[in-house]
């Protein structure tokens, strides 16, 4: 829950590392303070239909877009716990995206996150997000609407995007995303909210362990390809010795842990240019060889997945 204090704490900070009269300056990536994802990169919608998740009561995921926790409300797993390390995703996804869904129509949704070309789109679009903050919980309202108004200083459209890692993929975001791929599937996500219980752990990844409780269904999406950032001693042997603690402490029996997933490095030509020009890890490489792992190909993406039988 956000203090009073926190969230003073939080906007001031925010003032302060996206700079009022630069706001291409952006804090430590994976920081505390970092700019959000507006959308998943990820396709969820595939993995979360090939893995099979009818028998789940809760979850555990991160929070970043907040993508993953409303396709797992979508489906109708209500009791979700999420993490990130990064506080703005909480006043992001729980607060204006949550709200933008509950209080705007499939329409007026896509127009809102959609509409970034020219001047009468952004005066529209301007209105929606007013729309939204008005609806949404003071402990968010305050957070956006200080940063709106330090915004208005400098530009005439400030906007909850500016705070953005880039700018809506509209192909990803319907395509990758079962609750925005028909109105009725995004009704049904604003149905399912009304019956949702989320919470949210500002935590790195590392800290998952020493939470208490134990999920049917946990995804870490493909946070675990950064383990070179996230890990002091980055060793694939810690990287596994990770999963398994969080194997054997937080995941349910009969549940699923979705470790890691990221593109098959193997077939994809833009992933094997990462991999030489920044050294990012082949995903393939985390694997445990561990007999209860499973590989979902999904075009040019795999997950990989550990059931605990």
């Amino acid at each position: 829950m956000i203090t009073n204090d926190q969230r003073q704490k939080d906007i001031l900070n925010v003032c302060d590392i996206f700079n009022k009269e630069n706001i291409d300056y952006i804090g430590t990536t994976f920081g505390e303070y970092s700019r959000y994802y507006d959308f998943t990169n990820e396709k969820i919608i595939s993995a979360y239909q090939k893995l099979g998740l009818k028998d789940v009561n809760n979850a555990l995921c991160v929070l970043s877009s907040g993508d993953h926790l409303f396709n797992l409300i979508a489906s109708g797993i209500y009791n979700v716990d999420t993490f990130d390390c990064n506080r703005i995703t909480e006043y992001y996804a729980l607060g204006f995206k949550k709200s933008a869904i509950e209080c705007l129509s499939y329409e007026q949704f896509l127009e809102l996150f959609y509409s970034f070309g020219g001047e009468l789109a952004q005066i529209k679009r301007i209105s929606l997000e007013a729309e939204v903050i008005k609806n949404m919980p003071k402990k968010y309202q305050d957070f956006w609407t200080n940063f709106l108004n330090l915004r208005r200083e400098y530009t005439c459209y400030p906007s909850v995007f500016e705070l953005s890692l880039s700018t809506s993929n509209y192909l990803n975001g319907i395509n990758y995303n079962n609750y925005l791929l028909t109105k009725s599937s995004y009704n049904c996500l604003r149905k399912n909210l009304a019956k949702a219980k989320i919470t949210f752990n500002n935590i790195d990844i590392k800290e998952v362990p020493k939470i208490l409780s134990t999920y049917d269904f946990i995804d870490f999406s493909n946070i675990l390809m950064y383990y070179y950032n996230i890990f002091s001693e980055p060793k694939i042997e810690n990287v596994q010795k990770f999963i398994t603690t969080v194997y054997e402490k937080n995941l349910c029996s009969n549940g699923i842990l979705k470790y890691c997933s990221g593109p098959n490095y193997k077939n994809n030509l833009l992933a094997n240019q990462m991999v030489k020009n920044y050294g990012a890890p082949d995903i393939l490489g985390i694997i445990l060889n561990n007999p209860k792992e499973e590989r979902y190909y999904i075009e040019n993406e795999v997950s990989l997945v550990l059931r605990k039988n």
